[in-house]
């Protein structure tokens, strides 16, 4: 990838700064992974810079990068952002770094918790769901009705790369569905605010318990209400008294965790 001062020289500005970007995003990654990067090719990259006076921004920003580990990796990652910016192709917001822990910690025991999504609308919020489910370790997410399944290109987008490291089952109706999890002794909690619903925080969580999120604008459906053991809700003080799906599920995913797993 390496490329000569003379060469460098021939290129356009936005070439340029593509492969000085190219050129950082290795060291970038070795620094995020706690590994050597060589002041040989620190070097070169100063050469580039600084040889170019269009580039002179970027020259500083590299040479007043802090020499503690932390401080380059954080210099690095904005100054390839930077210059991708400039390239007019900048780095997508789907774009994430893999890091080599991230699967090192994937085969960690997962949580007895099951969430299940009754006909959600959004391919958005249910990227957002997987997401939390992967971060917190649920045990699996069931998606019923007509909520957009993992093959929707907007749920991949939103999932962010963790629907590999979650159990998901897609199922047409929710009935057969919680009927199974109370034959396997689950408990189901329904998230929706009702007339008798409890404030999450006064609520105990059990180890085996299905937590129930419904549609965005109807909530839970009533059949799906008279199935469950007891509702929750998330106690609001704001004047909309709504929050989104995706939202509540990380708070009461979050809030089960701790109770039960600390």
């Amino acid at each position: 990838m390496s490329i000569s001062l003379k060469k460098f020289l021939t290129l356009p500005y936005k070439t340029r700064c593509n492969r000085v970007a190219d050129l950082l995003i290795p060291l970038r990654d070795n620094l995020l992974k706690g590994d050597f990067v060589s002041c040989e090719d620190t070097n070169h990259i100063e050469l580039l810079l600084n040889s170019s006076k269009d580039l002179s921004w970027a020259y500083e920003r590299f040479k007043s990068s802090s020499q503690t580990r932390r401080g380059r990796l954080e210099s690095y990652h904005l100054l390839i952002h930077s210059l991708k910016e400039e390239t007019g192709y900048p780095i997508s917001e789907n774009s994430f770094i893999q890091v080599r822990s991230d699967l090192e910690k994937s085969e960690f025991s997962k949580s007895d918790l099951v969430i299940v999504v009754e006909n959600l609308r959004s391919a958005f919020n249910v990227g957002s769901i997987i997401r939390s489910c992967e971060c917190f370790g649920v045990g699996k997410l069931i998606l019923t009705g007509y909520t957009p399944d993992i093959e929707n290109i907007s749920v991949k987008k939103t999932a962010k790369g963790s629907i590999p490291f979650v159990d998901i089952l897609k199922v047409d109706t929710i009935n057969k569905a919680l009927e199974d999890l109370k034959n396997k002794g689950y408990t189901l909690v329904a998230s929706e605010t009702a007339t008798k619903s409890i404030p999450l925080y006064k609520y105990s969580f059990k180890k085996k318990t299905a937590i129930i999120f419904g549609n965005e604008e109807i909530g839970i459906s009533e059949n799906t209400l008279s199935l469950v053991d007891t509702v929750v809700e998330i106690p609001m003080r704001g004047v909309k008294n709504s929050i989104n799906v995706g939202s509540a599920a990380a708070i009461l995913i979050n809030s089960y965790t701790g109770q039960v797993y600390g």
